[in-house]
């Protein structure tokens, strides 16, 4: 009769010694045999000959059920008394060997593996548990499922996927709930952001945006982009109007994160927007710390952009960009002296100016009016030609009808301290007085409103300007 012995009492899980545990790639016989953690049916396995390991698994797969039983017969002699698993067990984990070629030689060594790891995880099984009894029955008819005779390993499959698919729904929900609190978090952040913007508190606004950015889900990539845009703007405002590096490269490297979320592929119109922004970025790094290989990165892309058409937004989209080219090429200009970037300079404000008119966007028609005229004024610098001066004094004083001091006080500034550089080169060119009183009286209007705004790159700018005009008051005729 053959016998069917009842599983043993589970292993202890008390802790074990390092060299207790074998290696995924060292489960075969050598390795098993000096371990004292694996049961008497391992080590029965690892003495059988390999030949006679062949001849089992020939029975094993035939399909007769002679052979069947002449290999339970032959299993269950040679299976010791405190066995943990029965003839018919061993039997089934020659089927398992037979889905996959394996080595006549290496038959025992993965006979011994499927053993082994069947009994530990028997053992792991009986005395895993979770909290919620729901997900807890099917774990138990897994456990039951292993223990039959022989093994119900499908059994045991669909089982352990129903408990996770349980835990996966809880999971999910309870993450579901995470995600819209996130986003309520993240929108009251924005909420707090747009406070500090409405301040002009540029880093603050920023630091929000970037915490609503991170609260986010990843998933929500257009929410995530979103924040990320709005960080990353008000970081280069802030590097722009202060002169600092650090934000600057700080917006640079939120530029790359929104464009890594929506590629030219994938938006083309939102990667041309946040495109742009990134070259502005390169732009201005590029002329502070006077790296060239930046402004012509920036160029690069800048060009990419430009080949983006948006039917909704196409004339006012490649007129900022143009201007952005524009800047660009000045500020090539101003690194390497070439009148051929200054020419290219103009030639990009031109053409920009008839994407967005006066009527359309007041604002950026002024912006590129007023980044004209110092392209103008730099190229009447270099060739003394007071006409181009007169040029780009008509281009300020035009940019000045849009950039009122209540309206764009920043940029009204900004065109009031190039206009006195600009009398500061007519007066070195004519030497009238006239001119040097005019540059002292724009530089005037200029300075109070940089200090109640902040901007200290600029303050410390018109202190150089009004060095250069005190300088030359002294030699000015009287």
């Amino acid at each position: 009769m053959i016998r069917r012995p009842v599983f043993a009492l589970a292993l202890s899980l008390a802790p074990l010694p390092a060299d207790a545990f074998i290696d995924r790639t060292d489960m075969n016989c050598s390795a098993l045999v000096e371990s004292d953690m694996i049961a008497s049916d391992i080590k029965v396995i690892c003495g059988i000959p390999p030949e006679t390991v062949a001849r089992m698994m020939e029975a094993a797969v035939s399909g007769r059920a002679a052979d069947y039983t002449d290999l339970l017969r032959r299993l269950d002699a040679m299976t010791p008394a405190d066995a943990r698993l029965t003839a018919e067990s061993l039997a089934a984990f020659f089927q398992i060997l037979k889905r996959d070629p394996v080595d006549p030689a290496e038959l025992r060594n993965r006979l011994a593996e499927i053993a082994q790891r069947h009994l530990q995880l028997e053992d792991e099984l009986e005395q895993f548990r979770v909290a919620d009894p729901r997900i807890q029955a099917p774990i138990d008819a897994a456990t039951a499922a292993l223990a039959e005779v022989p093994p119900d390993h499908a059994a045991a499959r669909a089982a352990l996927g129903e408990a996770r698919a349980l835990r996966r729904a809880r999971r999910e929900a309870a993450q579901a709930i995470l995600d819209d609190q996130a986003r309520e978090e993240a929108a009251i952040a924005r909420k707090q952001a747009e406070l500090e913007a409405s301040l002009l508190h540029r880093q603050a606004a920023a630091a929000l945006y970037l915490e609503a950015a991170e609260l986010l889900p990843p998933k929500d990539t257009g929410a995530v982009w979103s924040a990320l845009f709005d960080a990353a703007d008000q970081y280069q405002a802030h590097g722009t109007e202060q002169g600092s590096i650090e934000s600057l490269e700080t917006a640079r490297t939120l530029w790359h994160r929104a464009i890594a979320l929506k590629t030219l592929n994938s938006d083309p119109f939102a990667w041309a927007a946040a495109a742009n922004n990134l070259a502005n970025a390169l732009s201005m790094l590029g002329a502070r710390q006077g790296d060239l290989a930046l402004l012509e990165e920036a160029a690069a892309i800048y060009t990419k952009a430009l080949d983006v058409k948006d039917p909704d937004t196409a004339a006012a989209q490649r007129g900022r960009t143009l201007n952005n080219v524009g800047n660009n090429y000045y500020r090539i200009a101003a690194q390497t002296g070439s009148q051929d970037a200054l020419l290219a300079a103009i030639a990009a404000y031109e053409e920009a100016l008839l994407f967005h008119s006066r009527e359309s966007a007041p604002l950026e028609w002024a912006t590129t009016q007023h980044n004209l005229g110092g392209a103008l004024r730099a190229l009447a610098d270099q060739s003394g030609r007071s006409d181009l001066l007169d040029a780009a004094v008509a281009a300020y004083r035009a940019a000045l009808e849009e950039q009122t001091r209540d309206r764009a006080p920043f940029d009204w500034a900004l065109t009031q301290g190039n206009l006195s550089s600009l009398y500061r080169s007519r007066f070195d060119l004519a030497g009238d007085p006239a001119d040097l009183d005019l540059a002292q009286r724009h530089l005037d209007e200029a300075v109070p409103v940089f200090q109640s705004l902040g901007a200290t790159w600029y303050v410390a700018v018109s202190e150089n300007a009004q060095a250069e005009i005190d300088a030359r008051k002294g030699t000015s005729p009287q």
